[in-house]
């Protein structure tokens, strides 16, 4: 992470996801209360640690899809959040909604993925639309 972490690969840790998740509003309005948070996902991570073997084994007996449906449901809010911050700002609207839409869906063109294309089309998109920002 340390070697990483200047060049955004910071969100290879999943300790880093949730000490922002638990460090948030959402885990509990008081910041003086918000510890409660960190310290159980912290016992959680001892526990998963703990249980690895095990958890490792249920999830590759489960179907695809439930994984798939789990992982969903547990970045639901991350999503919500997400797309209320990029679609707030009415200057940029419309050039988060084309790299949404674009990046999610999948397209691949001359070797290059979504993901690529989706952030050039959402660039273009707001200098056509905000040319003086």
């Amino acid at each position: 992470n340390l070697l990483t972490a200047p060049f955004g690969g910071f969100t290879c840790n999943l300790a880093a996801i949730s000490a922002g998740i638990c460090m948030g509003e959402e885990a509990d309005p008081d910041q003086k209360k918000r510890y409660l948070a960190s310290t159980s996902a912290g016992v959680f991570y001892i526990l998963a640690g703990l249980f690895s073997t095990s958890l490792v084994a249920l999830f590759v007996a489960m179907p695809k899809e439930l994984t798939q449906m789990l992982a969903g449901f547990a970045l639901l809010g991350i999503i919500q959040r997400s797309l209320y911050l990029a679609m707030d700002e009415e200057k940029t609207r419309e050039g988060a909604l084309i790299t949404l839409l674009i990046t999610a869906s999948g397209i691949t063109f001359i070797g290059i993925n979504a993901p690529v294309w989706g952030l050039l089309a959402g660039y273009i998109t707001n200098r056509y639309f905000n040319p003086t920002t």
